[in-house]
């Protein structure tokens, strides 16, 4: 399910957390068990991240309702990458939520 707004963009010298909310779509004394994130590029610039999935940095955490991954390793500039987080919980329900993150170029970048 997308989330219904993008994240901010990621400058390619960045790495950063990024987090996704479950609680409107958990049961009542529903939890989070456990996450992994996805990382595919949406739409490519003019030149493709044909390693995508690497641009995800160490494993995911979950706090509470909410489940966090840091993102990074040089994501290519103009590349819009889609960050999926797949979630297992205490009903033994798997859900997923997704949202999109634009990789920019550096200010002082030449």
């Amino acid at each position: 399910m997308y989330v219904g707004r993008d994240f901010d963009p990621l400058q390619v010298v960045e790495k950063d957390s990024f987090s996704l909310d479950f609680v409107n779509n958990l049961a009542a004394g529903e939890t989070l068990l456990s996450a992994e994130w996805e990382c595919e590029v949406f739409q490519a610039s003019e030149e493709p991240d044909p390693d995508a999935a690497t641009r995800l940095v160490g494993a995911a955490t979950v706090t509470g309702t909410t489940t966090s991954q840091f993102v990074g390793n040089e994501p290519v500039v103009g590349c819009t990458y889609v960050l999926t987080a797949i979630v297992e919980t205490s009903l033994g329900k798997t859900l997923s939520m997704w949202s999109k993150f634009l990789c920019q170029n550096s200010p002082d970048a030449a």
